[in-house]
């Protein structure tokens, strides 16, 4: 019994670590080389990585229902048809945001300014139709 539970606990360990590394090394890497193509080509810069980031985060979440079996997200069709509305997430979890984003690729989001201090991170938060509450200081 005590090895089954190790055995458990290795294998989240791996599965945590592997969607980690997705979801960081993603943004670092693998989608640097579709993001700076996106930059000099695209008309429209926001909507080309906003596409980008949502494709991105699909594949997120799929990897995640491969690998974590338990894991259910209950989308009701009502909000996967919304094509024009004001979303307003709770934050049950740090996954809302993400979620929302995984499921329209189009949207124009409203974040905490601090984010857009985060290297990497603010820059694309700058560049994708990100709004701020308030000024930032």
């Amino acid at each position: 019994m005590p090895l089954i539970k190790i055995f458990i606990k290795v294998y989240n360990f791996l599965i945590t670590s592997l969607l980690w590394m997705y979801f960081l090394f993603g943004y670092l890497f693998l989608l640097l080389f579709l993001f700076l193509p996106a930059i000099v080509i695209s008309k429209n810069v926001s909507a080309a990585l906003q596409n980008i980031n949502h494709v991105h985060l699909r594949c997120f979440f799929a990897l995640t229902r491969i690998f974590i079996r338990r894991t259910k997200f209950e989308i009701p069709d009502e909000v996967r048809q919304i094509r024009s509305a004001v979303i307003v997430c709770n934050h049950i979890s740090y996954l809302d945001p993400i979620l929302l984003v995984s499921l329209f690729p189009r949207h124009l989001t409203i974040v905490k300014n601090t984010f857009f201090k985060v290297p990497i991170f603010g820059w694309f938060l700058k560049n994708t139709d990100i709004f701020l509450p308030r000024p930032m200081k």
